[in-house]
């Protein structure tokens, strides 16, 4: 799988040693739609799911928290499990940040993360997915209002949202790009969600870290085969 490098941009608001190793913030690999829009959002729609995997409603900003919280009542599952080439990482995801949490099993449901990668690499900082090149479940252009909890901090194992610094003063959470810590980065609390943690695979993380990178890409494919939700 050849991909193209992405170059994430530099935050200027948050200190680079507080976030890690003289690395900018997890941000997503492409610009999300405004946190506000100033026309009315096309209609969404319904598309075709991969056989065995649901049905696909376009998300927009203005009806993400109606769909996401809806889909959350119907599916409560709270753990999903990555089926990587390097094994598996399984995640618990948290309750209290339920938008965020329905999400990502729709993701995982609808197909989205099958065949994606892991595209940011950075030793005692992040493993940062998902990116594609093949076609993926069109999903919406849509961003997550912020759910950060003071309980749920940037530490090891830790799950979060990318999201973008431009023209976002509500902190929203991208559609589809989150990451895994490394190693603990307190400096990122307050400025991204924290909505779950890794429960088993941490050793993977691990082996996913020390794959060689050049500009922060992973020279290998750390490729999620599969996104399972289970419970």
């Amino acid at each position: 799988m050849q991909m193209l490098r992405f170059a994430a941009p530099f935050a200027l608001s948050l200190s680079l040693l507080a976030c890690g190793p003289s690395a900018p913030p997890p941000t997503e690999k492409t610009s999300p739609a405004p946190a506000t829009q100033t026309k009315a959002p096309p209609k969404a729609e319904t598309k075709p799911a991969p056989t065995g995997r649901l049905p696909i409603k376009e998300l927009n900003n203005s009806n993400v928290v109606a769909e996401l919280t809806k889909f959350g009542q119907e599916h409560p599952e709270t753990v999903v499990i990555l089926h990587t080439n390097m094994g598996d990482i399984k995640l618990k995801l948290y309750q209290d940040t339920p938008l965020h949490r329905a999400n990502f099993v729709r993701l995982a449901k609808v197909g989205y993360l099958d065949g994606s990668v892991f595209y940011r690499v950075v030793k005692d900082f992040v493993v940062q997915g998902s990116s594609s090149d093949t076609p993926r479940p069109r999903i919406g252009g849509y961003t997550i209002p912020a759910e950060m909890k003071p309980q749920h901090r940037h530490v090891r194992g830790a799950l979060s949202m990318s999201r973008s610094y431009d023209y976002n003063p509500d902190k929203r959470s991208a559609s589809s790009d989150f990451f895994i810590l490394h190693k603990d980065a307190l400096g990122l609390n307050g400025d991204h969600t924290v909505f779950g943690e890794v429960i088993g695979g941490m050793d993977v993380v691990d082996k996913m870290a020390l794959v060689p990178t050049s500009q922060e890409w992973p020279l290998k494919d750390l490729v999620i085969v599969r996104a399972e939700a289970v419970k």
